[in-house]
């Protein structure tokens, strides 16, 4: 453990020191780009050109206030009007709104709907003495099969989803990875919901950037962090210990992504058991503890955690729905309980009720069973009283 979370601690450092919201570093930041390794420029001059196919031509995206924020991150000073620079960064976007006709289904939105964007482009570093490098932008999010919500003009299409995407992919191919470490710590959130997707097309070296928006002021970035470091699997390996502290996050649902997360990465099951997980920390070999019970009714065999909702148990088991229903109604009735206006497995809402001394248990499950064929079942448990 001391290894991983020194480790830990030295990424750490490391993803601080290049951050943009915290020191400006002393010299500018080194440019990764084949052939301008050796470049160092200090002040750069900004152009940004923006066009919008079916958009009213006064529409623009915030990117030049972006840029202007994280160039000096990098220590890159953004020259003012007609001051003298060390090369211009010049950025073209073009961007299309693109529709789609939804069948209007009871619960659904329908209409024309303008649900997905592209973004294509390219960024231009030249030098005064005429050295260009240029650079391809493109990002895109394609209409979805279904949707809750219907954008009806052209504007209201999702362009803010991956124009940061798209500027901030060029910026990694002129400085690399610290780019991503000052958009962490930007004012916009979809500008660090971006550097989180791009994190991880660093594999192991982004597992730090990661690791810090783990603390984000924003859930849905930490949710799409912990996501993300699943994603990688083993490679985010280093991240476990962040991971584990993570499992008190105030928001549900970051807390499921957290845990999800550390099951991708080590292949245990001790859920949102923060405790567990730091045992396990200290003691590798240590395996999920099953429980047998919840509230004083049972739980199926097989079954190594579940989640805790005030009056409900959530817990998926690995046996057919069937077996779970045969296992209730035995235990249940063992244990005093009488079965009352239950339906079963093949009913049109699975669910078995049970009563006794005034309260009343329901056990809800659902056939998940993977596409392997391997049986699984997941259980809604209740009891109210």
């Amino acid at each position: 453990m001391r290894r991983l979370v020194g480790a830990l601690l030295l990424f750490t450092w490391a993803v601080s020191a290049c951050s943009g919201g915290r020191a400006t570093p002393t010299a500018p930041a080194d440019l990764v780009a084949e052939g301008w390794q050796a470049v160092r420029l200090e002040s750069l001059c900004v152009e940004v050109e923006q066009s919008f196919a079916e958009i009213d031509p006064g529409f623009s995206l915030p990117v030049e206030d972006t840029l202007r924020r994280l160039l000096p991150g990098l220590g890159v000073r953004v020259a003012a009007g007609d001051e003298a620079c060390d090369g211009v960064l010049h950025l073209s976007l073009q961007g299309q709104a693109l529709a789609e006709d939804y069948i209007c289904i009871l619960g659904q939105a329908c209409g024309h709907c303008y649900t997905g964007a592209q973004i294509d482009g390219e960024l231009t570093l030249t030098r005064p003495d005429g050295t260009s490098w240029v650079g391809t932008l493109s990002d895109s999010i394609t209409p979805p099969s279904t949707i809750s919500e219907c954008p009806e003009v052209p504007e209201d299409a999702p362009l803010d989803m991956i124009w940061p995407r798209a500027v901030l992919d060029g910026l990694v191919d002129l400085w690399g990875t610290p780019v991503l470490a000052v958009a962490l710590d930007d004012q916009d959130e979809s500008v660090r919901m971006a550097a989180v997707a791009l994190s991880y097309r660093q594999g192991a070296e982004g597992v730090p950037l990661l690791v810090e928006a783990l603390h984000d002021r924003s859930a849905d970035v930490r949710q799409r962090a912990a996501v993300t470091l699943g994603r990688l699997g083993s490679e985010g390996s280093e991240a476990v210990p962040a991971l584990v502290e993570a499992l008190d996050d105030s928001n549900r649902p970051v807390r499921q992504a957290v845990s999800g997360a550390l099951f991708q990465i080590t292949g245990q099951r001790f859920g949102e058991d923060q405790a567990a997980w730091r045992a396990w920390l200290e003691e590798p070999s240590l395996k999920p503890t099953p429980f047998t019970s919840w509230k004083g009714l049972p739980i199926m065999p097989g079954a190594s955690f579940g989640e805790e909702l005030g009056s409900m148990l959530m817990y998926v088991v690995e046996a057919s729905c069937e077996e779970v229903e045969s296992f209730y109604q035995a235990e249940m009735a063992e244990a005093g309980w009488t079965s009352v206006d239950g339906e079963t497995a093949g009913g049109a809402v699975p669910r078995l009720k049970f009563e006794k001394g005034g309260e009343t248990a329901e056990v809800h499950f659902t056939d998940s069973t993977m596409m392997t064929g391997q049986p699984r079942c997941s259980l809604q448990v209740f009891l109210l009283r």
